[in-house]
Order: C-alpha cells, then structure tokens, then sequence
C-alpha cells in the first residue's frame, strides 16, 4: 500500500544502508535541522488517494493485497530472540530515567554509543 511520504509498503524510499552506514533521501526524509553528510536527492511520487480507499488491506474499500511469495518463506523461517547480552544492554537503558522520552522530551542525553551499553558519554 502506497501510504506517501517514502513509504510504498514495499521498503521505505527515504533512504538506505550501504556498508554500515545510512543515507538519507533529502527529497523525503527531513533533515534541515541537523547535519548529515550521507544523504543523496531522489524524487518520490507523493500519490494521494482521494477516493476514499480504506487505508488497510481487505475489507469493504480496502485494497486487495497478498504476500509475494518471499515474504512467505521469510514467515517461516527460524526467528530467534534477543541474546542475554542484549536483554542486559536494554534493562541498562530503561534503568536511566534520563534516557526516557517522557523525560528528555526527544533530546536524549546519548543517542547513539561506540560500545554497547555505555551510556554516559557524549
């Protein structure tokens, strides 16, 4: 489903990973207000539904959609869930009020780390 906006319900066109780093796509992605060197100009058609489409797929007005048969075989692959060393990097960062968005308002103290679960340095 085309929802706009870089998302088409296939990926998202606002960017992408390329050898560990991210690039963000200026035509759909907002980033005036900070400085990102990895970031290239694409445009996206931005096709607004006006015919009062439901914005689901099925039922009355809705679209009609199907997995491709990739997305099957991804379902039922073996997931498996997050490690002991990541369940511990999570309970070490819901420890830190600061690191909360009720609290820091989306200015977190530390938004990113160099090492896993080091969250007090800039």
């Amino acid at each position: 489903m085309n929802y706009g906006f870089g998302y088409f319900g296939s990926g998202f066109a606002g960017g992408y990973w390329n050898r560990g780093a991210f690039f963000y796509n200026r035509s759909v992605t907002n980033i005036t207000n900070v400085s990102i060197t990895n970031v290239y100009h694409q445009n996206v058609v931005n096709e607004r539904v006006i015919h009062g489409r439901a914005s689901y797929n099925g039922g009355p007005g809705g679209i009609q959609v199907r997995p491709t048969t990739a997305e099957q075989e991804a379902a039922h692959v073996v997931h498996y869930g997050a490690t002991a060393e990541q369940l511990h990097h999570d309970s070490a960062a819901r420890a830190l009020p600061g690191l909360r968005a009720s609290v820091n308002h989306g200015q977190p103290p530390v938004a990113a780390t160099a090492r896993p679960a080091v969250f007090c340095r800039p």
